[in-house]
């Protein structure tokens, strides 16, 4: 009976031990483990969100970009004046100065936006957005013919900043190549959307409430300088090696800073309404 009694204490004394040094240390590295693969796997899916967002948010300015060039509307900072009084058809003449309210202009006419992708120093995380202004008239101002084309307007841009606008790409995203199809796939790192004029008509551009153009400016690249992109957008715009209305529409591809996943923005293309098509998917651009 003792025996029986004290197996009992015995087998009470073990079953209430606890865990050893060994066992605890072996069981906080195993929930560390878990703990930290847990969070790698929120981790991830976080990112993943903020890249569907960044790349939905950039898809959303360029269409506002787009409908500002539809309707006329651009950001007048009251800073810089247009005239075209030296020439009757060279591009008009953008100078630092106090401006006359927006559309009240005699001499010159909001023409577009331009694009530059990754200016010079940005780390392909920058959008540069400059305004276009042209021609009202072919001839002398006031009492010459209202421009019919984009040529006839020269369209310009201001050389200095006051006038432009940044758009910074959100949670870490580059913009990795801005290109469309003319045989072979061709690379460019300025896009623009100008007003569609009369003289135009027929050239397929975007349609919407105003029929808007999309034109890859040849000489362009990406990382270029401002200056330069400008230079190219002065004598480029109009010229033949630009792409006015490729069929195959300009495709900017963009990088996840954080996850292995890219976002394709396709624009135009086939008579595309003012709109745009994205798509997500894995790997590089």
């Amino acid at each position: 009976m003792r025996r029986n009694k004290n197996q009992h204490i015995l087998n009470s004394s073990l079953s209430n031990k606890g865990y050893t040094i060994v066992e605890t240390l072996i069981f906080l590295a195993v929930t560390g483990v878990l703990f930290a693969s847990a969070m790698l796997v929120v981790g991830g899916q976080q990112r993943k969100t903020e890249f569907h967002t960044g790349i939905r948010e950039i898809e959303s300015q360029l269409i506002d970009i787009m409908n500002d060039v539809s309707t006329g509307l651009y950001n007048n900072t009251g800073n810089f004046t247009c005239s075209t009084a030296s020439s009757t058809t060279n591009p008009p003449t953008i100078s630092l100065g106090s401006a006359p309210e927006q559309g009240t202009n005699a001499e010159c006419i909001f023409v577009g936006r331009a694009i530059q992708f990754a200016p010079n120093g940005t780390d392909n995380e920058e959008l540069g957005i400059y305004t276009l202004f042209g021609r009202r008239q072919v001839g002398l101002p006031t009492s010459g013919t209202d421009v019919r084309t984009l040529a006839e307007a020269a369209p310009d841009v201001p050389t200095f900043d006051q006038a432009d606008a940044t758009l910074e790409l959100p949670y870490g995203i580059k913009i990795m190549s801005v290109s469309y199809i003319s045989g072979l796939a061709q690379e460019r790192g300025t896009i623009a959307f100008t007003n569609r004029f009369a003289g135009n008509a027929g050239s397929g551009g975007i349609t919407g409430s105003q029929d808007i153009d999309i034109i890859a400016i040849a000489g362009t690249s990406l990382n270029q300088t401002k200056p330069a992109a400008k230079n190219n957008i002065r004598t480029n715009i109009t010229a033949a090696t630009s792409a006015l209305n490729p069929n195959s529409g300009i495709t900017l591809c963009f990088k996840s800073g954080g996850t292995d996943q890219h976002g394709k923005i396709l624009i135009g293309g086939s008579g595309r309404q003012i709109n745009t098509a994205l798509t997500i998917g894995t790997g590089d651009c």
